[in-house]
């Protein structure tokens, strides 16, 4: 049976891509480390029953009760990056982009560079403050160069705000890395040559 981080990365990569299907490419966002900003491991079994069984309830639609279990967990462990994402998630689900983000930032205040946080607020500061998202994906770029979904993202984010040159480097830059990404451009758009 496999451990409750893979059975977590599994799930929410699974509910990432449910969710996230706005105008831009969802994050591969694995699970990371399980441990807290302290160093040791996030949570007792308890909290981590209570994490999984969160996970199980939000896959099936039952974002409450999932909403519930996920505050359950932040009441045992303040420092569970895990949770906060999911709330977040859980709030993106439901349109409360005040909510998700800011449950988002509670994960990255544990862990600033958790990647999976990071992407998602991306994703939500887009259409507002798009200089954000900028920063955000620069950020993502930082920590993982190669990342081909976020090289694409911020790509579109920066043809779309005019900045045609740099949004070309970067999507053709995202082709390069992972090819299956150009089947997501939209219509109206060509592919940089490479």
């Amino acid at each position: 049976m496999p451990d409750l981080r893979t059975m977590v990365g599994s799930h929410r990569k699974r509910l990432g891509t449910l969710v996230l299907t706005f105008f831009f490419v969802l994050a591969s966002g694995a699970c990371g480390s399980g441990k807290s900003k302290s160093g040791g491991a996030t949570g007792s079994g308890d909290s981590n029953k209570l994490l999984q069984a969160g996970l199980t309830a939000q896959g099936a639609g039952r974002l409450d009760e999932a909403r519930q279990d996920y505050l359950k967990v932040i009441a045992k462990d303040p420092t569970n990056k895990f949770a906060y994402y999911d709330l977040g998630v859980i709030y993106q689900q439901l349109n409360d982009a005040n909510d998700a983000a800011a449950s988002y930032n509670k994960a990255l205040q544990i862990d600033a560079n958790y990647k999976p946080a990071l992407f998602n607020l991306a994703v939500l500061e887009t259409p507002l403050a798009p200089q954000t998202a900028i920063s955000l994906y620069q950020k993502l770029l930082g920590i993982d160069p190669n990342d081909a979904t976020v090289h694409f993202n911020l790509g579109l984010l920066l043809r779309q705000i005019g900045q045609k040159a740099p949004g070309d480097a970067e999507v053709s830059t995202a082709l390069r890395l992972n090819p299956q990404l150009s089947s997501r451009l939209p219509v109206t758009t060509v592919p940089p040559k490479s």
